[in-house]
Formats: C-alpha cells, structure tokens, sequence
C-alpha cells in the first residue's frame, strides 16, 4: 500500500459522513453514476431506485460501523465521497486487506484532484486501520475510472465478477 502523495490539493476539507449527510452523498453517488455510466449501461440500470430509496441505502450503509465513509467538502458542500472497509473478495484476508467499494465526485466538481484526495484519504484510513492493501472493482467498460485508478497506482489483478 503507497502513502498518499504529498502533491495533492489541500483545498478540500476531509470529515467522516454520519447518517445525517444520506441524502447529499445519495445525490452526488447518483449524480456521478448516471454522468460516469450513461453511455455504458442502460438507463434503467442507473435510475432503478427512487431518490428516497437512494437516501434509505445510504442510511443503512452509514449505519454499519464495519464501513467508514470519507467525505470531501468545500466551504460545506459535499463535492464526493469514498467508502473504506474490511474486503468482501471470499479470496482476500478481511483481517489485511481493505476493500474501497465508493469513490464518487460530483461531475461538476471533475478533474480538479478532488477523487485524488479521496483516494488519497482511502489508502491513509485503511493503513491507519491496520490493512496491508487495498482493493476496488470498476466496470471494465469504464474507462475513465481505470485511467483514474491506474494514474494512482492500483493495478488490475485479472479477476472479474458478475452482478453486484
């Protein structure tokens, strides 16, 4: 696992999400989904929830404690968010290696080193909690997402899943 790089943006303000922030990290997640996944999957495989549905999830999941969500603000605005926990690969030690299910910038907030500090805190909280690695699964059709994840040093393991 690398340290986060020195290089990053400081302009962005890190805190943890708590329940109360469900709705917001709801909207950004869609937001950045239906921008991200548009020409890749079908429309209704991104708009299938209700945003009172999206909110409900969200809750839950921030009601785990076996999950941390790291959330990127600035002046108060949620510009995205990431997800850091134990992995849930039947292939992986849970006890070593960490898993980053979410890393989501809202599409108006792209391409300003915003998910770099987010990946950044990612890769900080799962040493801090004691995993030797950490890992992601991306659509292999998203090509954005892998430059992304490939620029900062994650690389493809070959292994692939179906459904989600």
């Amino acid at each position: 696992m690398s340290a986060p790089r020195p290089d990053l943006p400081a302009f962005v303000a890190l805190r943890d999400a708590t329940r109360a922030d469900a709705a917001v990290i709801a909207d950004v997640h869609q937001a950045s989904r239906v921008a991200a996944l548009r020409n890749i999957v079908p429309p209704e495989a991104l708009n299938w929830m209700t945003d009172d549905e999206r909110r409900a999830r969200w809750e839950g999941w921030l009601s785990d404690p076996a999950w941390t969500t790291i959330l990127g603000e600035l002046r108060g605005q949620v510009l995205g968010f990431c997800t850091v926990g134990a992995s849930r690969d039947p292939d992986k030690d849970p006890g070593a290696v960490a898993e980053m299910p979410t890393l989501y910038v809202h599409p108006s907030h792209w391409r300003r080193g915003i998910g770099r500090v987010l990946c950044a805190a990612a890769v900080a909280r799962a040493a801090k909690l004691g995993f030797r690695e950490l890992t992601l699964w991306t659509l292999e059709a998203n090509r954005q997402a892998r430059l992304f994840y490939t620029s900062f040093g994650f690389t493809a393991d070959g292994a692939t899943r179906a459904g989600d």
